[in-house]
């Protein structure tokens, strides 16, 4: 495998603007081995700051390949063990980070995905929770999935399944088509982490895309009384919210990209601003959410498969235009052309424009 890199729930310049102290947490998080915790950051968090629940949940049917660990509230990695395939009950957040880890392993075990586990190998998922104090952010390393208990804004990171999926849809994504950490790449990166997070939200309820409860949201427990952290579809997934300011996420490509004062596009994302806006997924989002509406049923089921099969042909250099040229091959070759399949795929890249548009030159 080539590069590997650090996948944050919340982009960079957001937990920078808001909460300072824990993007340094965040850089530091670099500097971790994998059972040591660095001699200078051994005085910033010591205590526990989330009392164990008295909740005792009722027990589910163990799954393979989840392994759950406990830092404590300390900036240290792994933690300690809570064992193989154990429900910790005790706890009522990292009771529900694992059911809802049960449940994404459920999508992998799907048949639009046929995997063997994150690394279609049968390796497990690794995630650790309690991580540093007030640290408001989830990630994922590549080796494992890490969780703040949230703080002033933002809470419930553990509780969010739509979060956990995210964070564990980035495993599935570094071990197949590794894209790379800037620009389009690093953006199809996070589309594919929030296909997971839905795509497991709606299978564990059982519901369809025209469903009102589907309402393919991403992070949508984080902060009391805000929608979401995003939206696949053509809204805004938050207004005016004290702290986060407005949600900027373009929903076509014509959107897409460095704006000036007057809101004209200038050019693409500088590397300055989240990595060339890595988190700025909007029209691949909204592409994945128009092709669901447009085929109706399932979001797990053809959708996801069509896209799950694409992200094995992706390379890690592959941009949203290049992507959508992928999925329209395969979804041609496997379907046909002129198919309620191929007709969904077409008209969906055909409103966010990565298809049938000029395209900029590179």
């Amino acid at each position: 495998m080539g590069h590997v890199h650090t996948c944050t729930f919340i982009p960079a310049h957001i937990e920078a603007a808001i909460f300072p102290e824990c993007r340094a947490a965040t850089h530091q998080l670099h500097e971790l081995c994998a059972h040591n915790e660095p001699k200078e950051l051994r005085a910033r968090v010591v205590y526990d700051i989330t009392a164990p629940s008295n909740l005792r949940m009722p027990q589910i049917p163990k799954r393979p390949g989840i392994r759950m660990f406990d830092a404590k509230n300390r900036v240290v990695l792994p933690g300690v063990s809570y064992g193989l395939n154990e429900d910790p009950i005790h706890d009522r957040v990292a009771s529900a980070t694992y059911r809802s880890l049960v449940s994404f392993v459920e999508l992998l075990e799907s048949p639009s995905m046929k995997r063997k586990g994150i690394d279609d190998k049968n390796g497990d998922i690794l995630c650790t929770v309690h991580y540093g104090k007030d640290y408001e952010n989830a990630y994922n390393d590549s080796k494992r999935i890490v969780v703040g208990d949230g703080g002033k804004l933002l809470k419930h990171f553990g509780e969010s399944r739509t979060t956990i999926a995210h964070e564990a849809g980035h495993g599935v994504v570094f071990k197949t088509a590794n894209f790379a950490d800037e620009g389009q790449p690093a953006a199809m990166h996070e589309c594919y982490a929030d296909i997971f997070a839905v795509c497991t939200e709606q299978k564990a309820l059982n519901i369809k895309v025209d469903d009102p409860k589907a309402t393919f949201l991403i992070g949508d427990e984080l902060i009391p009384g805000v929608a979401a952290l995003r939206s696949m579809k053509n809204e805004k997934a938050y207004e005016n919210v004290p702290g986060l300011g407005f949600d900027t996420q373009p929903k076509r490509m014509s959107d897409y990209g460095e704006k000036d004062a007057s809101g004209k596009v200038i050019g693409p994302y500088p590397k300055k601003y989240d990595n060339g806006g890595a988190h700025e997924n909007g029209p691949k989002n909204r592409e994945f959410y128009e092709f669901c509406i447009a085929l109706g049923g399932y979001s797990w089921d053809k959708p996801l498969f069509v896209w799950y099969e694409t992200l094995k042909q992706s390379k890690p250099t592959t941009d949203f235009y290049q992507h959508t040229d992928l999925m329209l091959k395969f979804v041609d070759g496997f379907y046909h052309k002129g198919s309620a399949e191929s007709e969904a795929a077409y008209k969906a890249a055909t409103i966010v424009e990565t298809y049938g548009t000029k395209r900029p030159s590179k």
